[in-house]
């Protein structure tokens, strides 16, 4: 859909200290309570965009169950390595990692109950690209959650809502939004 615009990863080194940060918040703050008012459940497919090194990807597979289907999406071939490794080691067959190719996905179209934004919207230069891609993979009743840490809460909103979201529920630093029809 956009594969014209190239991301480029970041460099291997930043990747791994940004992997080794992630280990470290993970301990302090569980992916698993994190997702809990997410509003996953057993069976559903959820896409886990800017998938990083897979704590959340994992988290929202232990959460959906072996009857769902994630997808851990990422530019970072880094990423992706560490997703399946860890799929791996749990023995969780209903994890795909998937390298993006710009930002397609590679995820079928209509076929996402929940896009996981989990603190990347602020690291996109095309946030238009990217929501245009959310609204492809999500199914018509499906919504997107986006976490954010580094820009307002409310400059958030308005970039969903500029890419055709429309905003169902905003606590703090979270917002759940679903395709406007």
């Amino acid at each position: 859909m956009h594969k014209e615009q190239t991301i480029r990863p970041m460099p291997r080194l930043f990747f791994d200290m940004m992997s080794l940060s992630f280990r470290i918040r993970d301990l302090l703050k569980n992916p698993h309570k994190v997702l809990t008012p997410v509003g996953l459940r057993p069976g559903m497919t959820v896409v886990d965009y800017g998938c990083g090194p897979g704590s959340y990807t994992i988290a929202a597979a232990q959460i959906i169950g072996a009857s769902g289907k994630i997808y851990g999406v990422d530019v970072h071939p880094q990423a992706i390595k560490s997703v399946q490794r860890k799929a791996r080691a749990q023995g969780m067959k209903h994890v795909e990692a998937l390298l993006a190719d710009g930002y397609d996905s590679g995820v079928p179209a209509n076929g996402a109950d929940c896009v996981l934004l989990m603190d990347i919207i602020h690291m996109v230069s095309d946030p238009n690209a990217l929501l245009a891609e959310v609204r492809r993979i999500l199914k018509p009743d499906g919504f997107v959650y986006v976490q954010v840490h580094h820009i307002a809460p409310e400059q958030a909103k308005t970039m969903l809502q500029k890419g055709q979201f429309s905003i169902s529920k905003h606590d703090g630093m979270d917002i759940w939004a679903s395709s406007k029809t």
